[in-house]
């Protein structure tokens, strides 16, 4: 994947002021030529230099990406315990958006991804943390980027799959869903359980302006799975579009399931509603 341009980095969370025992000269450098530097201390560095906005470059970073892996896992601990990094005076948040940087900057394409899977495989959920940093990055052109290139490759790829779009999902990002509109489509029909489900949900949130995703949602109302039915149905909900409507009524002539054939009622349109409970009264006399 292309390296982005260099783009600096601020706090979100803390002061990003070093404390007095600190130097005040931020350098890379130095640790560099240190083959038994403690990568706990490189890490700190590296965080300290983005609060500071002198975030490191691409030749700072070469040293050290054999330690990629590291420190990585270094940035992902502090989020999960702030505490540990509380003497640095640099919170989770800022911590998250440092680590994903740090990632794209050094150019460490499997680093980005281990960030995205590993915090979504401790407890099968995007955190929230980490959303709210790639929502923030995105926010810089480069950074944008480079995420949706990313997230492109790691939709493809069945070990990143899962993680990405759950990602994609929680982020609620308009433009990043656009962008990855053919391939979330072709996972809402044809994936199953959570990535459709995801995907669909994801979809959604773009369909009142965009027919072709509006048509699929609708599609999956009758869809051959009980939860994926129930799914469409709930994200057609409060759409007055009579595709909807016609199609519900369709569905609900055959539906066998209890949830759903309620949730297909709530999206037929009063007067075909009416319709069908004077056949149904027809039918008893």
């Amino acid at each position: 994947m292309a390296k982005p341009a260099q783009a600096f980095g601020g706090d979100d969370d803390s002061s990003g002021q070093l404390p007095p025992e600190q130097p005040k000269k931020l350098d890379l450098k130095r640790y560099a030529s240190k083959p038994d530097a403690n990568i706990r201390d490189i890490f700190w560095e590296i965080m300290a230099s983005y609060a500071a906005k002198k975030p490191p470059t691409q030749e700072d970073f070469k040293p050290f990406e054999s330690e990629r892996h590291g420190l990585v896992k270094i940035g992902l601990s502090v989020i999960e315990n702030p505490e540990s990094g509380a003497y640095y005076d640099i919170g989770k948040n800022s911590v998250a958006r440092f680590t994903l940087m740090m990632t794209i900057d050094g150019n460490w394409d499997d680093s980005f991804d281990e960030v995205i899977v590993s915090s979504f495989d401790k407890r099968k959920e995007p955190d929230k943390t980490i959303t709210a940093a790639l929502n923030k990055i995105y926010e810089t052109d480069n950074y944008k980027e480079y995420i949706k290139e990313a997230f492109k490759i790691m939709i493809k790829e069945h070990n990143t799959l899962e993680a990405v779009i759950a990602y994609i999902k929680t982020m609620k990002n308009r433009d990043l869903i656009v962008y990855l509109k053919k391939e979330l489509l072709i996972i809402a029909k044809g994936d199953v359980e959570s990535n459709q489900y995801n995907a669909m949900i994801a979809l959604a949130d773009i369909k009142n302006e965009d027919e072709e995703i509006k048509n699929a949602l609708i599609a999956l109302v009758m869809h051959w799975d009980d939860e994926t039915r129930k799914v469409a149905a709930m994200l057609l909900k409060g759409d007055n579009d009579p595709k909807i409507s016609e199609t519900a009524k369709r569905q609900l002539t055959m539906e066998s399931n209890e949830e759903v054939k309620k949730l297909l009622t709530k999206l037929i349109k009063k007067d075909d509603a009416e319709n069908i409970n004077k056949t149904d009264k027809d039918k008893l006399m």
